[in-house]
């Protein structure tokens, strides 16, 4: 993969029967926005890092841009870990519906 872009389009959404769509780069945190039943949206965001685990600003970003698009989940895709500070701040919004995906894991 070369840049963040191509890792966003690897993703399989579409593949999986749902509608997505790429965001424009202003995107309030938000890479691809998904749809599956009667317009309710997932926002996905990817983050590709070379060397950083992903911090606590790609989960606050990621509630934003679920607020943003009016959609019921928010997921944050890496292939990378996350920092500590990142993994307490998704589990204050479990109910809140934000899940994240790292390297070798499954859905938190």
């Amino acid at each position: 993969m070369t840049d963040g872009r191509d890792f966003e389009k690897r993703l399989i959404f579409i593949d999986l029967g749902f509608k997505a769509r790429l965001t424009p780069h202003n995107d309030y945190g938000c890479d691809v926005v998904v749809e599956k039943y009667r317009g309710m949206k997932t926002v996905v965001q990817a983050k590709l890092s070379s060397r950083q685990a992903i911090g606590l600003g790609a989960v606050q970003e990621a509630v934003t841009s679920k607020a943003m698009y009016g959609a019921i989940h928010a997921l944050i895709i890496t292939n990378r870990e996350y920092t500590s500070k990142a993994k307490v701040l998704v589990s204050l919004y479990k109910n809140g519906h934000v899940l994240i995906v790292s390297r070798g894991h499954s859905l938190i």
